[in-house]
């Protein structure tokens, strides 16, 4: 009788979650209605939503993300945060989005982790530039992802140079939002190597952008994302895009997740911008109601204890210790790399300086200086055969 009992309440809640999903669906293909936007997302319990999941979109921006998780594949931590890169003005450009170059414009050494910092968290296309010519290549980051990752349904080809050259080009890198939407949730959720809590680390420290996009529409969870954004043309662009991993704290303590992905071609970008924002809200309500819901049946279930109902709905949780990795990677490390960053900018200070992205901004107070990390290590010579 109790095994029967147990059954139907199995069945019951895999029924409900079927139901919850397709009805996430549902409220998520009216936003899209018929507009050119795809979007997955891999619930905290392993469901996998999708509106247009499976059609490629340009990733613009967001391949900065693929681009540092292939050189966490190749690196240790300890070169992901202290190695010592050394440019000059000639990988500076002009005309191209560029905070770094607006803070000094005829080059130096940074940490490798000052400049994942303005790839990732200011979306700087020269830094980015600079990391495919010193470590990987398009077509090298493709490899390592694609042999040591789930992801399959993409295409990484061009630098940012290329892509601005030729604008039609940006189709050269591509993503599905499903396999994006897997990528997130493979580097947050399941790698534990500590080159990858490194990245983690960078990608904590918070970002002035897409604010307007996916963090608009979640409450108090913690959002580790990464946008993009095309070309402009005839008033619309030819790519919006955000990708994301979020988790979020439960009534009974610990953390649920999930991955998102939404990619938006040839739109308008405010219009767009709020449908992305609204999914995001979907998607975010969807989580914390179903998180409660699962915590307060398994509350009520024979008398349970808080922390037996904690372990009893743990399918979807996870620690911030795994998320950011060990202890000297936690947020200790996150205020470390921000510390790196604005001494780098209070070095580089002169007013003279000016940039492609306008006017000098102010990014931090200044700093002590710093000498090279036990481990840290060198790299001033391009990537050969990669010379632009």
């Amino acid at each position: 009788m109790l095994y029967r009992i147990l059954l139907s309440v199995f069945c019951f809640g895999a029924t409900l979650a079927a139901i919850g999903a397709e009805s996430l669906e549902t409220r998520i293909s009216s936003v899209v209605g018929d507009d050119n936007i795809g979007v997955a997302v891999i619930t905290a319990w392993g469901d996998t939503v999708s509106v247009n999941g499976d059609k490629p979109f340009e990733l613009q921006s967001v391949v900065k993300f693929h681009q540092a998780l292939a050189m966490a594949k190749t690196m240790t931590a300890s070169e992901m945060l202290n190695t010592k890169v050394t440019y000059d003005a000639s990988d500076l450009k002009a005309g191209t989005w560029s905070p770094l170059r607006a803070v000094n414009k005829d080059g130096g050494t940074a940490d490798l982790s000052t400049l994942l910092y303005y790839s990732l968290r200011m979306s700087d296309n020269n830094a980015a530039d600079i990391l495919f010519d010193r470590f990987l290549s398009p077509v090298q980051v493709d490899s390592l992802l694609r042999s040591g990752t789930p992801a399959k349904n993409f295409g990484i080809a061009r630098t940012e140079d290329d892509m601005h050259k030729d604008q039609r080009m940006s189709a050269d890198n591509w993503s599905t939002p499903l396999d994006c939407a897997g990528l997130f949730n493979y580097a947050f959720a399941e790698d534990t190597t500590a080159s990858i809590a490194a990245l983690r680390a960078v990608m904590a420290s918070e970002s002035a952008f897409g604010k307007s996009r996916l963090v608009k529409g979640i409450g108090n969870g913690t959002v580790f994302n990464k946008t993009g954004t095309g070309f402009e043309k005839d008033g619309k662009v030819s790519a919006l895009n955000d990708a994301a991993f979020v988790y979020f704290p439960h009534s009974t303590g610990g953390f649920w997740h999930y991955s998102i992905a939404v990619f938006a071609a040839d739109c308008a970008v405010e219009e767009t911008e709020a449908k992305i924002a609204e999914i995001s809200e979907i998607v975010w309500s969807y989580h914390v109601m179903r998180a409660n819901d699962i915590a307060l049946n398994s509350m009520s279930v024979g008398g349970m204890s808080s922390g037996r109902a904690q372990q009893a709905g743990s399918d979807g949780e996870v620690g911030i210790g795994h998320i950011l990795g060990a202890a000297a990677l936690a947020a200790i490390v996150v205020d470390e790399i921000v510390n790196r960053v604005n001494e780098y900018n209070s070095s580089y200070s002169d007013d003279s300086n000016s940039g492609s992205s306008g006017s000098k901004a102010s990014y931090g107070n200044p700093g002590r200086s710093k000498s090279s990390s036990p481990g840290s290590r060198s790299t001033s010579q391009r990537r050969r055969g990669n010379r632009k």
